[in-house]
């Protein structure tokens, strides 16, 4: 169905001024007036050009609403049998990624389940019980969000994925400069949700609690990212810098720079992919997942299971997802996609 094939909008205000123009001869009215009564930009035709245009357009939008209201039901199986054929296409191209990634979250609510802090029963004293309870909360929000990404991915939404990636790399930087400090600063943190903040920078007010942010007045986001990047980069092992960790979260800006055109064609750097723009998000959004479930089970040092569990979420992360991801994007194993790249 295509109605604006019905209708040619230029005809139909054409047809109203000829015959307003052969009103105008029938009064007497002279070619030399008639020209420079529809010549005249500022003049009554203007208003009245303006004025049939607007109600004709008012009209034809309510002929339309009439007309696709017959339709809509056949439109809509029509888009809905679109959208699942094109879901089945991607799903044979990225099914085995998916799995992992779903596979991934229902392991990591299993772990978070299994440490959550019984509100219920007492149990064994806990050193920083402020501490446990925001990063369970974190924890939780984030895989809500990676649920989301999930979801996007799977409907072959990759930019959208992307910027909840943005959303849980905010969560980490939160998780992780919470995890550093005190109990007092955490209890802080979970106290400043009963609290309304006026301005951004009062959402962050929670953090003056900590002896890292005295003597700044106004604190922001990026003051306490700065902080989480410090405190990440001095766990052994790790082969990062600031600069990096900062490009992870701002090179997102992409997605709404004046040249933007989506990731699909943003990777035609790689010609030889399968398909294109799925493996950075879902690779980026695991990685940060990841961060915050290794940092939550890290109150839980003392116990076997905890260490257990955080090794088998490493193992999907880094022996499955990211290899997968990038295989399947790019044809070859040996090229390997990581964080916000």
């Amino acid at each position: 169905m295509d109605i604006f094939e019905k209708i040619d909008f230029s005809d139909e205000i054409n047809k109203i001024f000829d015959g307003l123009e052969k009103e105008m001869r029938l009064a007497g009215d002279t070619e030399e007036e008639i020209q420079q009564f529809f010549n005249d930009e500022d003049g009554i035709y203007s208003d009245m050009y303006n004025s049939m245009l607007t109600d004709f357009l008012d009209a034809f939008s309510e002929e339309y609403l009439v007309e696709i209201a017959k339709h809509i039901n056949k439109c809509d199986v029509d888009t809905r049998q679109g959208q699942t054929k094109y879901r089945k296409e991607m799903e044979a191209i990225w099914g085995r990624g998916f799995a992992w990634l779903r596979l991934y979250h229902s392991l990591t609510l299993d772990v978070i389940k299994h440490f959550e802090v019984p509100q219920e029963k007492p149990r064994e004293v806990i050193e920083a019980p402020n501490k446990e309870t925001t990063l369970y909360r974190l924890n939780t929000k984030a895989l809500l969000f990676y649920a989301e990404i999930i979801c996007l991915l799977e409907n072959c939404f990759p930019d959208g994925a992307l910027a909840h990636y943005r959303n849980l790399y905010e969560l980490w930087v939160i998780t992780e400069f919470l995890y550093h400090d005190s109990d007092e600063v955490s209890l802080a943190y979970l106290e400043s949700s009963n609290k309304k903040a006026t301005q951004a920078r009062h959402h962050y007010s929670w953090a003056k609690t900590s002896e890292r942010m005295t003597g700044v007045e106004d604190i922001s986001f990026h003051g306490i990212m700065k902080e989480a990047h410090k405190t990440y980069m001095q766990r052994p092992g790790e082969k990062t810098s600031l600069k990096k960790l900062e490009s992870n979260y701002n090179f997102l800006s992409v997605l709404v720079h004046p040249n933007a055109r989506g990731l699909e064609l943003m990777s035609e750097s790689f010609p030889n992919a399968k398909t294109v723009g799925i493996a950075n998000p879902a690779i980026s959004a695991s990685i940060k997942m990841n961060e915050i479930n290794l940092l939550y089970l890290s109150l839980f040092a003392s116990s076997k299971s905890a260490y257990i569990c955080s090794k088998i979420l490493d193992a999907v992360l880094s022996k499955k997802i990211i290899p997968i991801f990038n295989e399947i994007e790019h044809g070859d194993s040996d090229v390997i996609i990581t964080e916000g790249e």
